[in-house]
């Protein structure tokens, strides 16, 4: 019995082997590279008052007896602190005829409402608006491409949102605290 849903189980396995090898290759159209973090230029000073803020906020929490957020506050430094010491990986991105692909993951054209190009601060950014509301906007650097290049190609597929003006709020924040 044993016996019979190991085979089985690797039956399935073939097949689902056989079924990614029989999905046709996609046209690549556009293809470029960008860091998955960008590596910011910390001074002294900048890690002295985060320091700081962060002990005002644990002292805070522990005078009014919030030990849950002191201790969300002492994991959130651990994890920053992880990150600000890990070296930054470069992540391809690629327009394909079916989809965007970033990484690993794949995003199938029906799956995006609408993409916005974004010339202002440095570095180009391209937004992709997905129609999963839970999910957030896509944020990809134009280091490499033109942007009227991109945007012509990506008209082909998705609308273009003028409406919308400006980096998300995420961006913002992320570049003026530097994390």
């Amino acid at each position: 019995m044993a016996e019979e849903n190991n085979n089985n189980q690797d039956n399935d396995s073939a097949k689902q082997g056989e079924q990614l090898s029989n999905i046709p290759e996609e046209k690549e159209i556009l293809k470029w590279s960008f860091p998955e973090a960008v590596d910011y230029d910390r001074s002294r000073n900048w890690y002295v008052i985060a320091i700081g803020i962060l002990a005002l906020m644990i002292v805070y929490s522990l005078f009014i007896a919030n030990f849950l957020f002191a201790i969300f506050l002492i994991l959130f430094s651990v994890v920053m602190m992880l990150q600000v010491r890990r070296t930054s990986q470069s992540v391809e991105f690629k327009v394909l005829d079916k989809g965007i692909l970033i990484g690993e993951k794949f995003y199938n054209w029906s799956d995006i409402k609408s993409f916005r190009i974004i010339n202002e601060p440095k570095p180009k950014r391209v937004y992709f608006d997905l129609r999963n509301s839970v999910l957030p906007d896509i944020s990809i650097p134009l280091k490499v491409h033109d942007s009227i290049e991109v945007a012509r190609v990506l008209k082909q597929y998705l609308d273009e949102d003028k409406e919308t003006k400006g980096e998300n709020i995420i961006d913002i924040l992320s570049r003026w605290l530097k994390i």
